[in-house]
């Protein structure tokens, strides 16, 4: 099942996994996009930024839920992007 490994892709951080994130992102199942945000947002929260501008307000919902999450200091810059 695609969405375990989808989460798990951030953990593993091989390219095969964050591959396999990015793909889930292309998907037509809405909750696949959704657990493809979270698994790459382990792997690199960068990569997730453009998905700001989804036209699915939950894969939106599912990047701000990311960038919050992970306010470290080094991610302050992906919180400064955010449209206020």
């Amino acid at each position: 099942m695609a969405t375990p490994f989808a989460l798990a892709a951030g953990l593993l951080g091989t390219g095969e996994a964050i591959s396999f994130a990015r793909k889930s992102l292309k998907s037509d199942n809405l909750i696949e996009r959704q657990n493809g945000i979270h698994g790459l947002a382990m792997a690199d929260l960068r990569s997730i930024l453009p998905y700001l501008n989804d036209d699915e307000m939950k894969v939106r919902q599912a990047v701000v839920e990311e960038l919050v999450a992970h306010p470290a200091k080094q991610h302050q810059h992906a919180l400064q992007v955010i449209p206020g």
